[in-house]
């Protein structure tokens, strides 16, 4: 038996060169990997790009898996060879100081799980996938920049429906995270249970952020770039949703779906969007004003905080039932070419008002752009307090 463990021992890598021991991954094409640092107490490493090996010159291509499990290593300095990060390889390490080169094509599961990492920045020449739970828990970290060609994993759920495996899950400290460059998905769950996260900045181009990308109330979403679809349902789910205090839409939203939750009480929608959505049962927002570039809206049922609505111009109807429950709601501007439902009382309180009402509970400032004769604005007769008021206003 102590023959066979010496004989494992000793297998265990390669070669060794400066403290670094090395697995040979290809004789053919002479390409190596970091396997692990013979001197557990070393807190600085420097890997070479090229090491030799009986009189044969090996390029260092991949850190190995675990290769750097609960180590000591504080910094390290990586060369721009490296394409590949394995599962785990710095997993519960004391690592805090690292530029990821530019070439790396993966950073596989649990890459950097449990480190000490405390600023991270993602950007790569060609595309590179970053698996399951590759930066979660890591308690130090407190800002992520994403730049160019990051494929982030989407999460999976296990038998008991528990969000596993979001790319930065569980990362409690975590304060801000700016996306610079061109991301395709920002996956549900991505920064699941990050209690901490104040603010996620669009700097650069997302086409799909999904709901529930992360799961706590930003104080501030932010898109100065641009996003195609901000909110989708991932795998059908309806509790997908856009946790934010401030909505500030600077750059342009193609598809604003939301929803929001809530927490919502303020939104600065002065960029370029088309179509507007999600604000059903956004309880604390009292104000919207829409860009003129708003073509279509979903409405904002139950939006009992709203006391004032400007709406925009290239908007040319309004929706069923579009404003009921909003019991706050005092100033409503309606600009030119809108056509307003015509199926019932557009703006009455309470009661039975049939499918076709776009409903207001007490509205006491309406003010009606200049309707070009196609355009028809419809009041049915209703003998409420509410509806006097209205025939008042008109």
């Amino acid at each position: 038996m102590a023959m066979l463990f010496l004989s494992i021992s000793a297998s265990a890598y390669d070669f060794e060169v400066d403290g670094i021991a090395y697995n040979i991954l290809s004789a053919t094409s002479l390409n190596c990997e970091v396997a692990c640092v013979i001197d557990p107490t070393q807190t600085y490493v420097t890997i070479p790009e090229t090491v030799e090996y009986r009189n044969r010159e090996f390029k260092v291509v991949q850190i190995g898996a675990g290769s750097f499990l609960n180590s000591q290593v504080e910094a390290i300095s990586l060369p721009e060879s490296i394409i590949t990060i394995e599962s785990s390889a710095f997993e519960g390490s004391k690592i805090n100081v690292i530029e990821l080169p530019k070439q790396l094509t993966n950073i596989k599961d649990r890459a950097f799980f449990n480190s000490n990492i405390k600023t991270l920045r993602l950007d790569f020449t060609s595309q590179c996938e970053i698996g399951r739970n590759a930066f979660s828990d890591c308690d130090s970290l407190r800002t992520v920049c994403v730049g160019e060609n990051v494929l982030l994993h989407k999460h999976n759920f296990n038998s008991d429906g528990d969000r596993m495996y979001g790319v930065f899950k569980r990362n409690a400290n975590l304060l801000k995270v700016d996306i610079e460059g061109t991301v395709k998905v920002l996956p549900a769950y991505t920064f699941h249970d990050c209690h901490s996260l104040q603010s996620i900045n669009i700097l650069g181009t997302v086409d799909d952020l999904e709901g529930c990308a992360w799961t706590e109330a930003l104080d501030t979403l932010n898109v100065a770039g641009h996003v195609n679809n901000l909110g989708t349902s991932p795998y059908g789910h309806n509790d997908a949703t856009i946790p934010c205090r401030t909505l500030r839409i600077m750059g342009s939203v193609t598809n604003c779906n939301g929803p929001f939750t809530n927490s919502l009480t303020y939104a600065d929608l002065n960029g370029e969007i088309g179509y507007l959505g999600g604000f059903i049962g956004c309880s604390m927002i009292e104000e919207v004003i829409m860009p003129n570039t708003i073509t279509s809206i979903e409405g904002f049922k139950n939006c009992t905080s709203l006391k004032s609505v400007v709406l925009s111009e290239s908007i040319s109807s309004l929706e069923d039932r579009m404003f009921e429950g909003c019991i706050s709601l005092r100033d409503l501007t309606i600009p030119p070419n809108v056509r307003i439902v015509k199926t019932g009382w557009p703006w009455s309180a309470t009661g039975d008002m049939g499918s076709g009402d776009l409903v207001v509970w007490e509205l006491t400032s309406l003010t009606i752009s200049q309707n070009s004769e196609n355009n028809l604005i419809s009041f049915a007769s209703r003998g409420t307090d509410t509806g006097c008021r209205l025939r008042e206003l008109l």
